[in-house]
């Protein structure tokens, strides 16, 4: 919660971010054309200082299916 009251202005409406990575951009579920079924997106930090829409980017259709793309890597 504190999270989404720090950026929130720098955020589109029914964009809620869930993670952050180390640098301050997050990865978010994007409401703004399902209500029920989000998307995810990567919301870039810096971007978003000076273009709120332009700041996000696709990253899958479900939490589902960002889920089954991770992977523990099996190469030494």
């Amino acid at each position: 919660v504190n999270t989404y009251c720090d950026i929130n202005e720098r955020l589109v409406d029914k964009i809620i971010p869930f993670a952050e990575d180390p640098f301050g951009n997050m990865i978010c579920f994007d409401y703004r054309n399902d209500d029920t079924n989000p998307i995810v997106v990567f919301w870039d930090n810096e971007k978003s200082y000076t273009d709120k829409e332009g700041a996000i980017y696709h990253i899958c259709d479900s939490f589902s299916e960002l889920i089954q793309s991770l992977h523990e890597s099996t190469e030494s």
